[in-house]
């Protein structure tokens, strides 16, 4: 059985302007006292765990760049506790941005220095992107579900409700070993 351990709360009125939560990550401390949350107006918040106040802000909308569209900025975020580093990936141009997060942490809020090492490349101090490459011909796209016609519509409907009924042992003898059930994707997103 699922169970809700702990809350937080994290809005606009929580920092003094939109929020578009996208990715949550640990940092150094391994989430014992901070939570790391990507913003998808290119902001990244340090947050209290305890007192759920954001003890620091880092605009990165310099380093994404202003060719990225406002509201398809960063999509994930993840720390290496190998490098020290953070890893934002951007939807608009679908880069990874290694960055190192720099703060003094004083009474306010403070937005303070993102330094950009690369757009995923290799240098010394990290190893390089290893992620293997596919044919783009092959590869899913992510739509807007308001562009889907009616029948592209039916069909995830349908499909939606075949993962939520069945169980993730029926459906990989119906459908093979990637099958997997509408609550395993609540899980992961």
């Amino acid at each position: 059985t699922s169970q809700i351990m702990d809350r937080w709360s994290f809005v606009g009125d929580t920092v003094g302007h939109d929020v578009d939560m996208e990715g949550l990550t640990c940092g150094p401390d391994q989430c014992s006292s901070y939570l790391y949350i990507g913003d998808e107006y290119n902001y990244i918040y340090q947050m209290d765990l305890a007192t759920e106040e954001v003890l620091v802000q880092w605009d990165l909308n310099d380093i994404v760049g202003t060719s990225v569209r406002q509201d398809k900025g960063i999509e994930s975020l993840t720390y290496a506790s190998t490098t020290g580093l953070f890893y934002a990936g951007i939807q608009d141009t679908a880069e990874i941005h290694v960055i190192r997060l720099s703060s003094d942490i004083d009474e306010e809020v403070i937005e303070d220095t993102a330094t950009l090492l690369s757009e995923c490349a290799s240098t010394t101090e990290y190893p390089a992107c290893s992620a293997p490459t596919k044919n783009l011909s092959e590869q899913r796209v992510r739509r807007e579900i308001r562009s889907l016609s009616e029948a592209e519509w039916d069909n995830v409907v349908n499909a939606m409700w075949i993962m939520k009924d069945l169980s993730m042992e029926s459906g990989h003898v119906l459908y093979g070993e990637s099958f997997r059930t509408y609550d395993y994707f609540v899980v992961k997103h």
